[in-house]
């Protein structure tokens, strides 16, 4: 167990266990808190002056981790996706 610690040490702050409780070995999961957030609509580019954006193609493209070097928890192994089309602004 993560939390399991040699004789005489502690938590740093016993706030911050729920971050360890992924498998609720200390009780119930805490539910997440997310903000509401509204999605953009159709005239988003029309609602935005000043913007440009860049145009992406769509395609099958490898993501992830290869196996070579440092990596993130977050980036995974190695595997395809396939995308549609898409802008994204080059600033706001």
């Amino acid at each position: 167990m993560v939390l399991a610690h040699p004789k005489g040490y502690g938590p740093f702050d016993e706030r911050f266990t729920f971050l360890f409780n992924s498998y609720e070995m200390l009780g119930a999961r805490r539910p997440r808190q997310r903000p509401s957030l509204p999605r953009p609509c159709p005239s988003v580019d029309r609602d935005l002056p000043g913007l440009s954006f860049t145009g992406f193609e769509g395609g099958m493209f490898k993501v992830g981790h290869s196996g070579v070097g440092l990596t993130f928890d977050s980036e995974g192994s190695l595997h395809h996706v396939l995308t549609e089309p898409f802008r994204l602004a080059d600033h706001a």
